[in-house]
């Protein structure tokens, strides 16, 4: 039994210093390095086609992460053969510029890991007619249904964005009306916010959900920052003077757009439309004033004007609405025009909300006549 018990004493202790030796050796033993994940890239498409003249983004889409995932997409490169200079992965390009380019995204992480993506653009000039966007333009979003398009006006230097509708089924042998709308203070750039799920954007649902019946073509230029649809920057006097303000750059700009809309489309010039919401509302005041007889209808939304054009702007069948407790522009810049029309016995209708602020645009959108009034509207060209 002595005997017996020694000899496990002795197996236990052999035991565990055995497992101490393990033990120590592991602990001397250095640790495997990790394995070097390269950071990932996902939404590059292997081919795309792109439109010259439309604002091309070709980091749409894309994200970039590395192992930890952590956001790389701001710092994905891009390098492109032949060589364009993308701004912040912005194009347009040029009609002389149609051709196939190579496109190569790519990302590195903090340890130096890098990762890389393709893809071919096939860049197509755009025919003189445009181009389509396919049947079923009721069921796209106003982003979908609308392009993204850049103006550059020669006369003044300025660049304009502008979203465009055409009808899938355009014929260039039948004239459409054209719609035009003008957004307010705060909605200038390049990111066409209007389309996009901003302020204007009810009006650009439910255009679409009604497409089929009102078929026209429909514009929406994007002031750019920095300046104004009229040359009032402050709009809570409510009125504006024609003839003491010069017009704006980008007014000017803006009309020279819509010129060359109707000399590149089918345009029934007698059926031409204007609406436009806080400072689009004044830009459309102005315009009445300024090209008297161009548009058959507008519907200017919580702007003011100047009343002496009255006799002018009577030749145009006009729609307002205005809030009675606007606090940014008064209610008083909607009822004195609509006042001095009344007086030069003009086609005028005005819709003022009880106890709506300055926000009114949504209420005047949803009117049930608000597209008819405007699309039944003509004017004799002859």
């Amino acid at each position: 039994m002595k005997s017996s018990r020694a000899f496990s004493a002795i197996a236990m202790v052999t035991l565990s210093f055995l497992l101490i030796g393990i033990l120590a050796a592991c602990a001397r033993e250095p640790a495997a390095p990790p394995i070097a994940m390269p950071p990932s890239i996902s939404g590059v498409r292997g081919m795309r086609t792109v439109n010259t003249g439309v604002l091309f983004d070709a980091l749409e889409g894309v994200s970039a992460y590395d192992s930890e995932n952590k956001d790389l997409t701001g710092s994905i490169a891009l390098i492109c053969d032949p060589a364009i200079a993308f701004d912040d992965g912005k194009y347009v390009f040029s009609d002389s510029e149609a051709g196939i380019y190579e496109l190569a995204y790519s990302v590195t992480d903090r340890n130096g890991n890098k990762k890389s993506a393709y893809t071919t653009l096939s860049v197509q000039k755009v025919p003189d007619y445009g181009y389509f966007l396919g049947a079923g333009d009721k069921d796209k979003t106003p982003a979908q249904a609308f392009q993204s398009l850049v103006y550059k006006d020669s006369a003044t230097g300025v660049s304009m964005t502008y979203a465009l509708y055409v009808p899938s089924d355009y014929d260039a042998n039948r004239e459409y009306p054209m719609m035009v709308f003008l957004h307010g203070n705060g909605s200038q750039g390049t990111n066409l916010p209007f389309i996009n799920g901003g302020v204007g954007y009810e009006l650009f649902l439910r255009y679409i959900s009604l497409s089929d019946k009102y078929s026209c073509i429909f514009v929406a230029p994007q002031c750019p920052s920095g300046d104004f649809w009229t040359p009032y920057a402050d709009y809570s006097n409510g009125y504006t003077n024609v003839d003491a303000t010069p017009r704006t750059a980008a007014s000017r700009a803006m009309t020279s757009l819509l010129d060359t809309i109707t000399e590149t489309y089918s345009i029934d010039h007698g059926r031409q439309y204007i609406t436009g919401l806080s400072m689009g509302g004044f830009g459309t005041w102005d315009l009445l004033a300024r090209f008297p007889g161009r548009f058959a209808a507008a519907a200017p939304i919580c702007g003011g004007g100047d009343a002496s054009y009255a006799e002018l702007i009577k030749a145009t069948a006009v729609w307002a609405f205005h809030g009675n407790a606007d606090e940014r522009v008064p209610v008083s810049g909607s009822r004195n025009m609509v006042a001095a029309l009344e007086a030069a016995g003009a086609d005028i209708k005005y819709t003022e909300y009880p106890g709506v602020g300055h926000e009114c645009w949504n209420h005047a959108f949803a009117e049930d006549e608000y597209f008819s009034f405007l699309f039944t509207k003509a004017i004799n060209q002859s």
